[in-house]
């Protein structure tokens, strides 16, 4: 069962905000593979992630879908399009079994011009996605590669709230834009350095490597 305390905690909101969220919203186990929203129309709901590994594609000038990111426990999803009145442009689908709140996004439009909580909520992750975002591009330019996957590895684990990633080579390699050859070589020199484990398609990172954005 999810309270409203947990919501709290998850998400640091006020208690009165988190029993909005369940008051007007409905909580929903999303299961493996399920997708959340429909790309090309307005959302329906704004989505908060109680626990659980979302894989966030894009569609490139190709026109297919390129991974280029994961949410985790504590994000938020389609607040920018209820905020900017836009479509949907991203397909996010579910990795994991999870749990989310939904809000109807009529009612978060309602709320914006008078809940100063919900405000701060919403600046407060997206921030935490433009960083994720220009982070990936500042460490783009990056000439050694172990250090660059090593770097991202570390932040896809900030982003899900966990040092192992149920992530394979070929999508570890679309989020960096390198190839997958190249990712495979960092991964193992990684291994051997005790850097990271990798094990029946996870990663995990037993050593995090940290680069602010200057």
């Amino acid at each position: 069962m999810t309270t409203a305390l947990e919501i709290a905690k998850v998400f640091n909101v006020p208690i009165d905000l988190a029993d909005l969220f369940l008051e007007v919203g409905t909580v929903q186990t999303v299961q493996v593979g399920d997708f959340l929203g429909v790309r090309g129309q307005e959302p329906t709901h704004f989505a908060l992630v109680m626990d659980g590994v979302f894989g966030v594609e894009r569609v490139d000038h190709d026109g297919v879908n390129r991974l280029v990111g994961l949410l985790g426990s504590g994000s938020s999803i389609f607040e920018n399009p209820i905020i900017m009145a836009n479509k949907v442009n991203t397909v996010i689908q579910s990795w994991s079994k999870a749990r989310v709140v939904l809000v109807p996004a009529a009612i978060i439009k309602s709320l914006l011009d008078e809940n100063l909580e919900l405000n701060k909520l919403l600046v407060r992750t997206q921030a935490k996605k433009t960083m994720y975002f220009a982070q990936l591009l500042y460490w783009s330019h990056e000439k050694d590669m172990d250090r660059k996957v090593h770097l991202a590895l570390t932040l896809l684990g900030d982003t899900v709230n966990s040092s192992t990633l149920t992530l394979s080579n070929e999508q570890l390699s679309t989020i960096l834009g390198m190839s997958r050859n190249s990712v495979s070589r960092s991964l193992k020199a990684l291994t051997e350095a005790g850097s990271i484990e990798v094990e029946k398609g996870a990663i995990t990172v037993l050593e995090e490597l940290r680069d602010p954005v200057e």
